[in-house]
């Protein structure tokens, strides 16, 4: 069933075994009813803003209201009719010949890029007025767009450009994150990487993959240098005792906080980073273990798993010059190994605390609001799958988890997968409504990853078996990394993030 849940400004995030598939059957719903309402405009994007997907139609400076009243109108009339989705393997030439003749045209180089084993391409095939209509079939939709009356949903006109497909109760702006998102979009104009199979372009033999990821590379670090020109300002006018980072799981926040530290030194801002996720309580001081024993209860995405009081602790001591023992957690044991680490900032020295929770009041609500600067990380990606769907950022964050849980913490990837699920709600209720109160937004994604993670990825999906409750996520990703080609991880420098997942670290940080 869908569940829906409200967070802190009201809008609705939906979870349990349906949700993903009505996100999905909605933005076919709308490629398909912009196919009808502009059949000489290609439409673009499908970044996903809280309750909401971003689009473009492209060669038009403006979308007017009465043009959106005709798409929702057309979306409308689709689910009244209640249209039948089905998923069909129909030859290459076909496939590829509709898309070009529909000018979507991502679609179709990825599909020259890719062609499909045997020539026969699985697309989802829509039945309107008589027509065929195929898309590529990366991931499972419900099998009918009747199911799509469950859940409210509507379009507007976004001020930044383009147009937003919500769903659920009223959009809530993010303005931080589609600005982020514009940012990295741009940065992608100019590579001339707008899609995963630009990617395929990128040949091994000529040096240009190791010069792509090494402008993903400059790309990050002129974002920390800019970020730290920006903390260092601060500095100048308050005493600025911490700098807070958080973002969901996989977003990188280790690295980056060693990173900006250096950065900041650079600056003239003296600085150290502190990981706030190794305050986890020990296993036998956990509320949830207390229960059964089961340390699967555990829910470590919630802040009652945290030692709040030991955190709050030990930055007032830190931030007051005073030496402190901080915990050293095994993830393996679920216990703190002793003795820790000590730790001391130099004096007038700034604190970087990050973890899940960095942005959470409870950590430094005895800091004044000008003694604190806050950042929210997130890889934010903006690669294009097809001209309807882009690689979506829970994607890329789970693939970075899953190639670190294998590496560093002892988890296949149906455990991986198996925990997914209450990972994404603990990021809604803890995370997510605290990042547009954030004085900067760092988008942590490089396109260079998911080609770079393939191989290890491709190895640990295949082990999944088909009985397992996760197998459709399961196949979904391998569905999206089938859209990308393998590359080598040896080109990676040991100071990126990317090094966290993938191991090799010169932080020793994962």
């Amino acid at each position: 069933p869908l569940v829906a849940m409200a967070d802190a400004e009201h809008f609705e995030y939906l979870f349990g075994e349906d949700a993903d598939l009505y996100r999905r059957t909605l933005r076919l719903l709308f490629s398909l009813a912009c196919e009808k309402v502009f059949p000489d405009r290609s439409i673009q994007g499908g970044y996903s803003v809280a309750n909401a997907y971003w689009y473009w139609i492209q060669g038009v400076e403006a979308v007017h209201h009465n043009e959106l009243e005709m798409i929702k109108a057309e979306m409308l009339q689709l689910v009244s009719r209640d249209v039948q989705v089905q998923v069909e393997k129909r030859p290459y030439n076909e496939v590829l010949q509709y898309f070009i003749e529909k000018e979507q045209f991502i679609a179709a180089k990825l599909l020259s890029s890719r062609i499909p084993i045997g020539g026969m391409v699985e697309v989802k095939v829509c039945m309107i007025e008589e027509k065929l209509h195929f898309r590529l079939s990366f991931f499972p939709v419900f099998e009918s767009l009747g199911k799509l009356r469950k859940i409210p949903f509507d379009l507007q006109i976004y001020p930044k450009g383009g147009v937003m497909l919500t769903y659920g109760s009223r959009f809530v702006d993010q303005p931080a994150v589609t600005s982020a998102i514009l940012e990295l979009r741009e940065w992608s104009k100019k590579t001339g990487v707008n899609c995963s199979a630009d990617l395929c372009d990128i040949e091994e033999g000529d040096g240009a993959q190791k010069l792509y990821i090494h402008s993903c590379e400059v790309r990050l670090e002129n974002k920390i240098s800019e970020l730290a020109k920006q903390i260092a300002k601060h500095a100048v006018s308050h005493r600025l005792r911490v700098v807070c980072i958080a973002g969901p799981t996989a977003s990188g926040k280790t690295t980056f906080s060693h990173k900006l530290s250096l950065a900041l030194r650079a600056e003239g801002v003296s600085s150290m980073p502190l990981t706030v996720d190794h305050y986890y309580l020990p296993l036998d001081r956990q509320p949830k273990y207390q229960i059964r024993h089961n340390r699967a209860d555990v829910d470590y995405d919630s802040i009652e798993s945290m030692d709040v009081e030991l955190v709050q602790e030990h930055i007032m001591a830190l931030t007051h010059g005073e030496t402190v023992m901080t915990p050293i957690y095994n993830m393996k044991t679920g216990y703190r190994e002793h003795p820790g680490k000590e730790m001391r900032l130099e004096e007038g020295g700034t604190l970087i605390i990050e973890g899940i929770h960095a942005l959470n009041p409870n950590y430094t609500s005895k800091i004044p609001e000008n003694e604190k600067f806050k950042v929210y990380i997130s890889p934010i990606m903006t690669l294009q799958l097809d001209d309807f769907n882009v690689c979506k950022t829970t994607d890329h964050r789970l693939a970075r988890r899953m190639s670190r849980d294998y590496l560093f913490r002892g988890n296949n990837a149906a455990k991986t997968l198996s925990m997914w699920s209450n990972v994404r709600r603990g990021e809604h209720t803890w995370i997510f409504p605290h990042q547009n109160e954030a004085d900067f937004v760092f988008n942590s994604a490089m396109h260079c990853e998911l080609p770079i993670l393939k191989g290890r990825l491709d190895q640990l999906l295949r082990t999944v078996p088909p009985d397992n409750d996760n197998f459709v996520k399961c196949s979904h990703l391998l569905a999206v990394l089938d859209s990308f080609p393998t590359w080598q991880e040896s080109p990676v420098a040991s100071t990126s993030i990317l090094r966290e997942f993938i191991g090799g670290s010169a932080f020793n940080v994962h």
